[in-house]
């Protein structure tokens, strides 16, 4: 019984390890996302050209546009 739990216990460490991994990229790809969007916005794309060149809504390019202080 001893070595099933161990086994347990290993394979929920590295499934621990690969979500952290996961949400660890997962945020460093928004936040390159947000630094492209912000760069576009500053060089006077509008929000339906970002919109159409990253896939992402209107509506979050908004959101970022007011994070930084970029009026759109």
């Amino acid at each position: 019984m001893g070595r099933v739990f161990k086994e347990f216990e290993e394979l929920c460490m590295a499934r621990g390890r690969a979500v952290g991994f996961a949400e660890g990229f997962a945020e460093g790809k928004d936040q390159k996302t947000e630094q492209v969007i912000t760069n576009m916005l500053r060089r006077g794309y509008s929000s339906a050209e970002i919109s159409l060149c990253t896939g992402l809504g209107t509506d979050k390019v908004a959101f970022i546009a007011k994070k930084t202080g970029i009026s759109i």
